[in-house]
């Protein structure tokens, strides 16, 4: 590998997409019954600039512990919990496969109790006492009414990494909301640190390395299977915390961080209502058998600097083969400075909480990171899901250092 230092180099090549060739996948189905794609045949879909346009700033009624999102809606969130009957959940003891689902969206008021992201049986993994993830604050309100209106809103489903739970990555979430997206994260049974909705938590399994990559590779059909799962609820107004016609919900697309960026990427090729897919610091799987073989949707990937250079991590070729195989659009950008958990709001934890952050959460200063990883995310979708024009995803990453990659 070829390293150029400090300078910018992102890889975008644009080849013909032929989706017509996109595999149908048969989603696992509550017992009520929903549908891969909703109808929207009678939603009414305002002008873009109507829909991102609030009548007024969002401004918040409490002090929050993460970055102010830079979209002008306050955010929501609600959590339910749904249950897959067709399966189970097999790394706990074959349970039922009971679904965590949070909802990221749009909303008017700023009044209500702030969001606590960090569970402290995820937190304790890190082994430093001092953090105190009781009394860290997001900006998200709790259970707040989606915005006022007849606002529809488009839909990204969110995928996090193994053990990591989705609040882990809530000032993400928070600041696509606050542009006007809905964002779905799913905590998948047995592989996230989850707290249900009466307040339970569950604890992801954590087998000793290598049986990690057996699991991983076990359930990424399974974990590929939540997301086609819930995404078949998003018109389901009987599971829905608010009206189904308001969310675009007849093209969606795909993102996720580490392990739930790579499923993500998965999850969007086998979905027929899914226009493109970001992948966050994944390495690539396929699934055993392999689940897909070629790539056929637009797709992107950030990584954090080293990442498919580290010899213990056997992704590049993987990634090769992606960058070379695919018939569709791609982005490619490695953020120098930047470290695998350096990615998630646990940098911001650490700064709440007045400990000393360990050397693994990355030389970048944690705004920085911050801002440049959600401008990539937002602009990356904002171009591929919603069709505009006016910035592109490389016009923004410029303003940022990357690091080269290459052979």
């Amino acid at each position: 590998m070829i390293r150029a230092g400090i300078l910018l180099l992102l890889l975008l090549v644009v080849a013909c997409s032929d989706d017509s060739n996109s595999n149908n996948v048969d989603v696992a189905t509550m017992d009520m019954g929903t549908d891969v794609a909703p109808d929207t045949s009678n939603n009414s879909t305002p002008d873009m600039v109507d829909m991102f346009v609030p009548p007024d700033e969002c401004e918040a009624a409490h002090e929050a512990d993460l970055p102010a999102p830079s979209g002008d809606f306050c955010v929501g969130l609600t959590t339910i919990m749904v249950t897959d009957t067709s399966r189970a959940n097999t790394v706990i003891n074959d349970t039922e496969r009971d679904i965590v689902v949070h909802f990221y969206y749009p909303t008017h008021t700023s009044e209500g109790e702030p969001a606590r992201p960090f569970l402290a049986e995820f937190t304790d993994v890190f082994g430093d006492d001092g953090l105190d993830p009781d009394n860290f604050a997001g900006n998200a309100i709790v259970d707040a009414p989606l915005a006022q209106g007849d606002m529809t809103f488009p839909v990204l489903i969110f995928m996090p990494g193994y053990t990591a739970p989705v609040s882990a990555f809530s000032s993400w979430l928070e600041d696509l909301a606050s542009n006007g997206w809905v964002v779905v994260g799913i905590e998948h049974p047995g592989l996230s640190f989850a707290r249900y909705p009466d307040g339970t938590t569950l604890a992801a399994d954590r087998p000793a390395a290598p049986a990690v990559s057996e699991l991983l590779t076990e359930q990424y059909p399974e974990v590929v299977a939540d997301a086609h799962f819930v995404r078949g609820l998003l018109n389901n107004a009987e599971t829905m915390p608010f009206d189904p016609a308001r969310l675009e919900a007849d093209e969606i697309a795909y993102f996720g961080q580490s392990y739930g960026g790579a499923t993500a990427v998965g999850a969007c090729e086998l979905d027929s209502t899914c226009v493109a897919s970001l992948n966050v610091d994944g390495q690539f799987f396929f699934g055993e058998p392999r689940i897909f073989d070629v790539l056929t949707k637009p797709w992107g990937i950030i990584l954090s600097e080293g990442r498919y250079h580290e010899q213990d991590m056997p992704g590049d070729q993987t990634l090769v083969e992606m960058l070379t195989t695919t018939t569709a659009t791609k982005f490619y950008a490695e953020l120098q400075g930047s470290t695998h958990l350096g990615l998630s709001d646990v940098v911001f934890l650490y700064q709440a909480s007045n400990v000393p952050s360990p050397a693994g959460l990355g030389q970048l200063f944690r705004l920085d990171l911050y801002t440049s990883v959600t401008s990539i995310i937002r602009t990356f979708f904002d171009v591929q899901r919603l069709g505009q024009t006016d910035v592109t995803v490389e016009e923004v990453a410029s303003e940022f250092v990357f690091v080269d990659y290459g052979e």
